[in-house]
């Protein structure tokens, strides 16, 4: 056969299949799934820190390693130990009082954050009160959660995948056309926390002895599902 024929005839045959192709895609329906899965909140997070000045510099570092050395002692003894307890943060730096158009020395300043987790959520509140008994010198944020996550979020993902097909399903009966296989589907959205529950403020909140209502959460998931249309 001659080779300028063959040519015509892959060309032909491309075209014709990015034809049908063409054709396959116009013939779809996209709709956008939504999951949502509430749970009670069964932990907390509590973001504390410590801070400590001194014009002695060791002297500074000294006194903030022994009320954090405190700290994770109190907290060991209500079993919150090990990767429970994490540090956040650590800042060390001189400072100055600006006073008659010249910076004066008053001395340096540690910072130590920490991070606690209480897996009991009966107990954050005795916890934040053993923080600032222990010399904590700011409560930064309470935080709560699920110690099941990742099961909520499956859960979520399976609601908004069968809100997808039930939303297919009823645009495809308005127009009277038979839904199809899924072509595609994908996350729509990073997963979303909604009403979440969360507490900020510094020594003071705990000093009251104010109630902490744990509440819960409601994770949502959200896919974008293309499903073709039947002939």
């Amino acid at each position: 056969m001659n080779k300028s024929i063959c040519k015509i005839y892959i060309v032909l045959g491309l075209l014709v299949n990015f034809s049908a192709q063409a054709e396959n895609t116009d013939k779809i329906i996209v709709v956008q799934g939504v999951g949502e899965v509430t749970i009670d909140n069964t932990e907390g997070k509590i973001h504390a820190s410590v801070t400590t000045r001194n014009l002695d510099a060791d002297q500074a570092l000294t006194n903030n390693n022994n009320v954090i050395n405190n700290i994770v002692s109190e907290l060991n003894g209500v079993g919150v130990t090990g990767d429970d307890i994490t540090t956040t943060q650590f800042n060390f730096h001189p400072e100055y009082n600006w006073n008659n158009g010249q910076n004066n020395f008053v001395g340096y300043t540690v910072t130590n954050g920490i991070k606690i987790k209480v897996s009991e959520i009966s107990t954050v509140g005795s916890v934040l009160n053993l923080l600032v008994d222990a010399g904590a010198t700011r409560i930064n944020s309470v935080s709560f959660g699920s110690s099941s996550l990742s099961e909520v979020r499956k859960l979520a993902l399976v609601r908004a995948t069968d809100d997808a097909l039930v939303k297919a399903q009823i645009l495809a009966n308005s127009t009277n056309v038979q839904l199809g296989e899924v072509i595609q589907i994908r996350l729509a959205s990073q997963s979303t926390v909604l009403n979440q529950s969360r507490a900020n403020g510094d020594e003071s909140f705990v000093a009251n002895a104010t109630p902490i209502s744990a509440g819960n959460n409601t994770y949502r998931e959200t896919v974008k599902v293309t499903y073709q249309i039947v002939d």
